[in-house]
């Protein structure tokens, strides 16, 4: 039993409503342009105004978490945020050469903390997610509510919901201005700046 693919199975039948998907799909660096990457998942919505966002899925096997795995974990997907779709095979065409504007976790944990909890462990490693999501890495976790929903999340924030859709403010975190330093940027504008001067 290969728990990884039955893993990326389950999440392409949570995103096949909303999401068109493709496996291993090749990327190149954002910044090491001689760089190739392969990303476990890519999705991309079906519909507008985000049918023209590209996000990635990094899916892994495990059932028990601690801060050397999650780190590495979150370090990996972080690798791919901003790197561009390259052209490895047939039905990706309109989507080559977009950039990946976030990639999530699949299938993470789903700490719940509250200000009072006792549980450090759980406290570090939620605290890493929320590190991580302002890099635009994210977290993919199935609800446990009455109503199981596969969820979307930059730490404590919702981006999108299978139950739900997406959330209001999910363009703005998805494409939105970035923080450079003390600065806020359109980092889209400055990579296609830096393609254009080379």
């Amino acid at each position: 039993m290969n728990l990884e693919e039955d893993k990326r199975i389950e999440l392409e039948s949570w995103l096949a409503p909303a999401f068109e998907t493709w496996r291993e799909v090749k990327l190149c660096h954002a910044l090491f342009r001689r760089r190739k990457l392969r990303i476990d998942l890519l999705a991309v919505p079906r519909e507008d105004p985000y049918r023209q966002i590209a996000l990635g899925f990094e899916v892994k096997g495990h059932t028990e978490w601690d801060e050397p795995i999650w780190a590495k974990a979150l370090k990996q997907a972080s690798d791919y945020v901003l790197a561009t779709v390259e052209p490895d095979r047939p039905g990706l065409g309109p989507h080559v050469g977009k950039r990946i504007m976030a990639v999530f976790v699949w299938p993470a944990p789903s700490w719940v903390i509250s200000p009072k909890s006792a549980d450090i462990q759980g406290a570090f490693l939620s605290g890493m997610a929320q590190m991580a999501g302002y890099l635009r890495v994210g977290r993919a976790t199935v609800s446990k509510s009455r109503r199981p929903s596969l969820e979307l999340t930059f730490g404590p924030n919702d981006v999108w919901g299978s139950a739900s859709g997406w959330r209001p403010h999910a363009q703005n975190m998805l494409v939105g201005k970035r923080q450079i330093g003390s600065q806020r940027f359109n980092i889209l504008e400055e990579l296609e700046a830096m393609e254009k001067s080379s």
